[in-house]
């Protein structure tokens, strides 16, 4: 290569470099697929881990409400045994003293075995932090190539952040990962559209409630437990609720088409379409 070849092959890598940073800012396909990636990843996990704390929650506030009532109970029972001369309802009263003891002391013992104070101070932790990531990322992907920060500064910044939300989770059973998901598929559809895997997967709602559902009602006994027979009852005309998803998303896609070719520059939100990249 001779060295006026030279010079030029060196101008035109110092031009292609100026675009890269002026322009793509160092992002091109490769990593906008890994960034589309990250943000389908950090959207599953805030919807399953925002449903599973509140569905926690409402377990915990039952229990602590049954100890509460068990306790004013026994307390209001006790009143009564004073100056009490008729032995059967004083036996009776502290029957039903011990039972309401018993009750309350059982509850606390499981509520502390089950460690739900800790797991739901975990879980709004975790939440917080994801979400709040999950919304700095999304900003970021939502800008063009050339408004963004560069992809190295995004990668140094962010990058074990994401990592680290999405590979050290707080732990939760396989039975109330799945029992979650069939939750937001069956009863939540307007949420899950626009959510991965169900935006992505085709009939993934559905293919999540029908594994649920076997794996719920799995014998006969399993069905007399879980009520099988009166929920197939009250659901009989609902079976086609878990296609409401994908009805979601394609009416919304025909909605949103049709008035964005009488106005061009309106952009339909929740559309993986609305991401302009220069």
């Amino acid at each position: 290569m001779t060295e006026s070849e030279e010079i030029v092959d060196e101008e035109t890598k110092t031009v292609d470099n100026n675009i890269i940073v002026s322009e793509d800012n160092g992002w091109d396909s490769d990593n906008e697929r890994v960034l589309d990636y990250w943000m389908d990843y950090l959207s599953y996990c805030c919807l399953i881990y925002h449903f599973y704390l509140f569905k926690l929650k409402k377990i915990e506030n039952y229990w602590a409400w049954l100890i509460i009532v068990f306790s004013a109970l026994s307390s209001t029972i006790s009143l009564i045994q004073y100056n009490n001369d008729i032995h059967e309802l004083e036996l009776t009263i502290n029957i039903l003293i011990t039972i309401f003891t018993l009750c309350t002391t059982l509850i606390s013992s499981w509520m502390k075995k089950q460690n739900y104070v800790e797991h739901i101070s975990e879980l709004s932790k975790y939440s917080l932090k994801i979400n709040k990531l999950k919304g700095d990322v999304k900003a970021i992907q939502l800008q063009s190539y050339k408004n963004r920060m560069h992809q190295e500064e995004f990668k140094n910044k962010y990058e074990s952040e994401i990592v680290e939300c999405t590979s050290v989770r707080p732990l939760i059973s396989p039975n109330d990962w799945k029992e979650t998901i069939y939750i937001i598929s069956k009863y939540f559809p307007e949420l899950a559209a626009y959510e991965y895997p169900w935006k992505k997967i085709p009939n993934y709602g559905e293919n999540a409630i029908k594994t649920y559902e076997n794996l719920k009602y799995n014998g006969f006994w399993n069905k007399i437990t879980h009520c099988f027979f009166c929920s197939w009852c009250l659901d009989i005309n609902s079976t086609n609720i878990s296609n409401d998803a994908s009805n979601i998303i394609t009416n919304d896609k025909l909605f949103y088409n049709n008035l964005s070719n009488n106005d061009v520059d309106y952009i339909p939100p929740f559309s993986s379409d609305s991401v302009t990249v220069i």
